[in-house]
């Protein structure tokens, strides 16, 4: 929401844009080394296998080297406190169509908060939905889902979107669990959500 911000709110605002791109850069790094330790299995490592590592290795080192930097600016904001921040949530509702599809449809809520810029009312999000589940003969299994959405706020002044499909229905009903996550246009994790496996209505 934008209103004139004393310092202070402006320093607590610096400071939430650092902490969210401080939890991006640690799934990020996460990622890569998890990439990695896949891609280094077994005894005899092919040549297109150890470029796929070589490049995600850099990718990881520029991680590290910013995460680096995150945490120390981190620093310079000890002594500011917290404020209220956006607050979102989801919720779901699946039912089954005709044809014995699901159909799952989502609600996300925001509470905008004068203090945090982090959203602000015309901004476009990225909703992803994933689910796992342990396949027949071992593994696991990973489904996604990706949207972009423009929260819209209503007449009595709540800001809400909601979509809904069946993949989405999939994903809900047929998977051990249904995480929702926001990230912002820069791909910036803003907020995630377990809703588990859904029943159908």
């Amino acid at each position: 929401m934008s209103i004139e911000l004393d310092p202070f709110t402006l320093l607590f605002q610096e400071k939430v844009a650092l902490e969210r791109r401080q939890d991006s850069l640690e799934t990020a790094i996460d990622w890569y080394e998890d990439r990695i330790t896949r891609y280094s299995r077994g005894c005899r490592i092919r040549p297109w296998k150890q470029r796929q590592i070589n490049r995600i290795q850099a990718k990881l080192t520029d991680a590290q080297d910013e995460l680096s930097f995150i945490n120390d600016e981190l620093t310079f904001y000890t002594d500011v406190n917290e404020l209220a921040r956006d607050e979102y949530n989801f919720s779901a509702d699946t039912t089954q169509l005709g044809n014995g599809r699901s159909f799952t449809t989502v609600v996300l809520n925001i509470k905008d908060s004068l203090y945090d810029d982090t959203f602000e009312l015309g901004d476009t999000l990225k909703i992803y939905a994933s689910g796992t589940k342990t396949k027949t003969f071992g593994g696991r299994s990973t489904r996604t889902s990706r949207l972009n959405l423009t929260p819209v706020e209503n007449e009595d002044g709540l800001i809400t979107g909601f979509f809904g499909s069946t993949s989405l229905g999939d994903i809900a009903t047929q998977y051990d669990n249904f995480m929702l996550s926001i990230r912002n246009t820069d791909n910036e994790l803003l907020y995630s959500e377990e809703l588990g496996v859904q029943t159908i209505a």
